[in-house]
């Protein structure tokens, strides 16, 4: 399981339209959240001790919003989940995206085997 963190609003550049180039822009130093970009890596014997514990400390530093991605079993999650006064909720899709109000855009993320059979992800932004 992995969580992304993101502060405060964030416009996404027009040449963003995968994952591949999602991943170079935040790696560069054209990137708003340098610094503050934060992609963490959950040990799977651990999750759920984790993500309460994570959950309550982006609650204490007030991030509005943060993505969990879960590929372990058959089925992948991917959720968007926002502040609320009484915690974090999970945006509803439509459609099948999710929108982001950190990035004003809508995402949708998908695997399917590659040659080999691994998971290949496809992260699409709208």
């Amino acid at each position: 399981m992995s969580a992304i963190v993101l502060g405060e609003k964030i416009r996404i550049p027009d040449f963003v339209d995968d994952l591949e180039s999602f991943r170079c822009w935040a790696r560069s130093d054209d990137f708003p959240e340098q610094g503050r970009f934060s992609h963490l890596n959950l040990c799977s014997t651990s999750v759920e001790k984790d993500t309460l514990v994570l959950r309550g400390l982006y609650w204490q530093a007030d991030i509005p919003e943060y993505w969990l991605v879960d590929a372990r079993g058959d089925r992948l999650q991917f959720d968007i989940l926002r502040r609320h006064p009484d915690g974090y909720v999970p945006t509803r899709k439509q459609r099948g995206w999710l929108e982001s109000a950190v990035f004003g855009k809508s995402f949708r993320l998908s695997s399917r085997p590659d040659e080999l059979g691994h998971p290949e992800y496809t992260l699409s932004v709208q």
